[in-house]
C-alpha cells in the first residue's frame, strides 16, 4: 500500500513533537558503545490493534509492541524476534512509529521483513509463541489480538537521527492478516431486564478459544495448545442496551455442527442471567472476522457480593497487601484456599477507602459467610501487623459488608485489667515503693506503678528531695 504526502506530513508532524519532547525515551536512553537505536514506520490503517467494537474498526493503543524479523539474502535471520514499542502515532491513528535498540548496526543489504503483533513470548525454528488470554477487557486491547504480517523486501533499517524527522525510508507497507476470529457483543434495545449496565460476560463453546498460540511465521499457519473453551470479559466499560463490547477466540478447527451450542451469562452489579443457549450450527469462525452476538436475557437472579474496605489505617505507613485468613477447613469461594491476598492490579499501595469485592451467585456459598472469624495480616514496606474480625450480614441481604482498620504497630489500651491494682506506687519517702514486677492479663508489666480497671495504669516515677530518683517502667509483652 502507498501512502499520500498527506500522510506522511501527518506522521512527520507527530515525530518532531514526539523527538523534541522533554519526555523523549529517544533523547534519554542511554545506549551501549556498539548499539543503534533504529525504528521503522507503518502506514498501511489496516494494521491495527485494539477493536472499537461499535464501528469494528482497530487502532493502535500506548504499550503496544510488535516483533520484527529481517532475513538477509543468504538466508540468514539478522533480526529474529526482535521486540519494537510504539513511540508515536499520527491523531488519526493511520500512522504508527516503532523504535527498537539493537547490538549493533545491520549490514547494508536487502532484507526480506516480517512482523507480528504482539511481540512473541518466544521464538525458536521458525515458531513464534504468544499467549491467547481467557479473562479480556471488551476491547481485545492488551495484546488480545494476534497478527502476522505478509513477508515485504526493504533496505537495512539504518541508526536514527533524532535531529531531524525520519524519512520515507523508513516507511514498511506491512499487512498484517488478523490470525483470530472476534466476537461482538451487544444488547437489543429492551432486553436489558437487569435494569443495570452489563459489568461481566463469562461464555463457552465446544473447542478452545483461549491459550497458547504458535504461529509458523513464513507459512502463516497457527494451532492452540493448553486450550480452554471458556472466556471472561471484565468490562473496563461496563454497557447498556445498544452498545458493544468485543472479544477474540482461536477460531476452531472444523464447522460446527447444528447440535452445539454457545452458553452465556452475564453479569450487572447486582444480578445475572443465563442466556438461552446460542446455536453454531454451520458456523467455522473464520479468522479476520468479526461475528455479533445478541444478548437477550430471560429471566434474572441475585448477585451476592463481600465488601472489604479499608476505612483506617493507623500503621504509619501505606498498606501494599492485605491477606485474609479464614478457618483452615473453610474455603472462599472459587478456590481451594483459606487464605487469600489483596492487591491492587497496578502495583500501587493501598490506601484509606479502598475496596475489594468477593462475588458469587451461590446463597448457600455467601450465607456460610456469615458469623466466620477472618485473621486480617496488613503488610506494609517495614511492618507486617493484624486483627481479627467478624463476618455479618443482616437476614435477607445480599451484601456483606466488612471494614478493615489497620492496627498500630503496637497498641494496649488496658482493657484487660479486671480490677484496680497498686504495686509499691506510694510517693511519700517513707515508702519507696516495689521495684518488682506486677504483670496485668495482656502480658504487660509494669513497676512502682498502679493501674484503674479497664482504664489504664499510672507511672509513679519521681525524685525526692535529696536528689533520690524513684524510677518506674512498664514494659510490654515481647514483640513476634
Amino acid at each position: 500500500m502507498r501512502i499520500s504526502g498527506k500522510d506522511i506530513f501527518s506522521l512527520f508532524a507527530v515525530l518532531f513533537a514526539f523527538l523534541f519532547s522533554a519526555c523523549s525515551r529517544l533523547d534519554s536512553q542511554e545506549l551501549a558503545p556498539s548499539s543503534v537505536k533504529v525504528g521503522f514506520a507503518l502506514s498501511d490503517p489496516q494494521t491495527k490493534t485494539v477493536l472499537d467494537p461499535l464501528q469494528g474498526l482497530f487502532s493502535w493503543e500506548d504499550g503496544d509492541n510488535v516483533s520484527l524479523w529481517a532475513e538477509s539474502a543468504s538466508g540468514d535471520e539478522v533480526l529474529s524476534a526482535q521486540p519494537f514499542s510504539l513511540q508515536a502515532r499520527s491523531p488519526r491513528g493511520s500512522l504508527a512509529y516503532f523504535s527498537s535498540v539493537l547490538s549493533s548496526a545491520m549490514p547494508q543489504g536487502s532484507y526480506t521483513y516480517r512482523m507480528t503483533y504482539p511481540a512473541a513470548l518466544s521464538y525458536s525454528d521458525g515458531v513464534a509463541l504468544f499467549s491467547l488470554p481467557s479473562t479480556q477487557d471488551g476491547r481485545s486491547s492488551g495484546g488480545a489480538s494476534i497478527m502476522l504480517s505478509d513477508a515485504i523486501i526493504g533496505p537495512e533499517l539504518t541508526p536514527l537521527d533524532n535531529t531531524s524527522p525520519i524519512d520515507q525510508s523508513t516507511l514498511l507497507d506491512f499487512r498484517l492478516h488478523h490470525l483470530l476470529h472476534y466476537l461482538r457483543f451487544y444488547i437489543p434495545q429492551g432486553c436489558n431486564i437487569l435494569g443495570e449496565d452489563i459489568e461481566k460476560i463469562v461464555y463457552s463453546m465446544p473447542e478452545g478459544i483461549s491459550g497458547d498460540v504458535k504461529v509458523n511465521i513464513k507459512d502463516g499457519s497457527s494451532s492452540i495448545e493448553n486450550a480452554v473453551s471458556t472466556q471472561t470479559l471484565l468490562l473496563s466499560q461496563p454497557i447498556g442496551e445498544q452498545a458493544f463490547v468485543s472479544a477474540a477466540i482461536f477460531p476452531p478447527s472444523r464447522t460446527y455442527m447444528e447440535s452445539e451450542r454457545m452458553n452465556v451469562r452475564i453479569f450487572s452489579r447486582n444480578h445475572y442471567s443465563d442466556l438461552e443457549p446460542i446455536g453454531l450450527g454451520g458456523r467455522n469462525f473464520a479468522a479476520g472476522h468479526i461475528t455479533s452476538v445478541a444478548l437477550r436475557p430471560q429471566s434474572i437472579g441475585p448477585v451476592y457480593r463481600l465488601i472489604f474496605r479499608l476505612e483506617g489505617n493507623n500503621l504509619g505507613e501505606d498498606v501494599q497487601k492485605i491477606t485474609l485468613q479464614l478457618p483452615s477447613a473453610i474455603t472462599w469461594e472459587g478456590t481451594s484456599l483459606s487464605s487469600f491476598t489483596l492487591e491492587k492490579d497496578d502495583g500501587s499501595v493501598i490506601k484509606v477507602g479502598d475496596s475489594f469485592e468477593f462475588r458469587t451467585i451461590e446463597q448457600s456459598e455467601f450465607a456460610a459467610l456469615a458469623g466466620l472469624k477472618v485473621k486480617v495480616i496488613y503488610e506494609s514496606e517495614n511492618a507486617i501487623v493484624s486483627e481479627d474480625i467478624t463476618l455479618f450480614t443482616e437476614l435477607g441481604s445480599t451484601v456483606m459488608q466488612a471494614s478493615l482498620n489497620c492496627p498500630y504497630l503496637v497498641f494496649e489500651d488496658f482493657s484487660c485489667i479486671e480490677a484496680d491494682f497498686n504495686s509499691g506506687d506510694n510517693h511519700s519517702a517513707s515508702n519507696l515503693g516495689d521495684k518488682d514486677p506486677y504483670y496485668i492479663p495482656s502480658g504487660w508489666s509494669v513497676a512502682r506503678a498502679g493501674g484503674m480497671a479497664g482504664t489504664a495504669v499510672r507511672l509513679a516515677a519521681h525524685r525526692e528531695t535529696g536528689l533520690v530518683n524513684m524510677p518506674s517502667r512498664c514494659d510490654s509483652p515481647l514483640l513476634t
